[in-house]
């Protein structure tokens, strides 16, 4: 990717938290970010995201945001929700996330 100049169109992102946190470590301009499921972003406090670095973004599932609006908005701009078929199911959110992942067209 470093090679390609593609590193800034690219954000590694992983369920497996601590392999982010290596790439991050091997290659500090990679774009980074972490993946939870909806069991696992249902645990998250705001104590927990403090502690991630700031440049990550924060990968959730459109369910947990729908759970606990108030508590994500803040984090919008760091947030890439995936987890939906159409972009306009999370307009009802009450606040735009940086990144919208669909799966349909």
């Amino acid at each position: 990717m470093r090679a390609a100049g593609a590193l800034d169109r690219v954000i590694f992102s992983s369920f497996e938290h601590e392999a982010i946190h290596q790439l991050c470590r091997a290659c500090p301009e990679a774009r980074c970010g972490l993946l939870w499921d909806v069991p696992d972003a249902a645990g998250l406090s705001a104590e927990v995201l403090l502690g991630l670095p700031e440049d990550f973004t924060l990968h959730l599932p459109l369910a947990e945001l729908r759970r606990r609006p108030g508590f994500w908005r803040p984090w919008a701009r760091r947030l890439a929700v995936w987890g939906m078929e159409r972009p306009r199911e999370a307009d009802e959110l009450g606040f735009r996330p940086a990144i919208l992942i669909a799966d349909g067209t």
